[in-house]
């Protein structure tokens, strides 16, 4: 009976061996778990969460073409992805005030925060939604595949 457990255990980490890849986290910088290809969806989404960074700063730039005079401070503006939030339009310091708003009235303050010495504000603009709508979160798709 001994035997047949062993046997039976060595099957099931034989399983999850060619399911699990232990060192991904390690190498990505990111908590998933599965091995590459293992699933072709789930490779695909990952592939667009790793090149996501590039995607945003080519999108940022050109969205920054429409809005130029947001450049105010030594950061431009830029489009970014906060996990279980969305993508948003980050602009480097002060919040907008009324009369930059009222130029921009598809644009609905979400909220700021310090990143050092740095203050940001995060808005929701029509291209932050196409983003949202077309990709969503795409990290947590990737988590939920995983699990299921």
């Amino acid at each position: 009976a001994g035997l047949c457990i062993s046997t039976e255990i060595d099957y099931v980490f034989e399983l999850a061996l060619g399911v699990i890849d232990v060192t991904r986290s390690k190498e990505k910088g990111y908590q998933t778990l599965v091995k590459e290809g293992f699933c072709a969806e789930l490779d695909e989404l990952r592939q667009i969460y790793e090149e996501l960074p590039e995607f945003l700063q080519e999108v940022s730039s050109m969205e920054l073409e429409h809005f130029s005079h947001l450049q105010k401070e030594k950061l431009p503006p830029c489009i970014v992805y906060i996990q279980q939030i969305g993508y948003l339009m980050c602009i480097f310091g002060e919040k907008l005030d009324e009369t930059a708003l009222n130029k921009l009235p598809e644009f609905d303050f979400a909220f700021s925060d310090m990143d050092g010495d740095t203050q940001r504000s995060f808005y929701h603009t029509p291209k932050t939604r196409e983003l949202d709508n077309l990709l969503g979160d795409i990290y947590h798709k990737i988590l939920d595949m995983e699990r299921a």
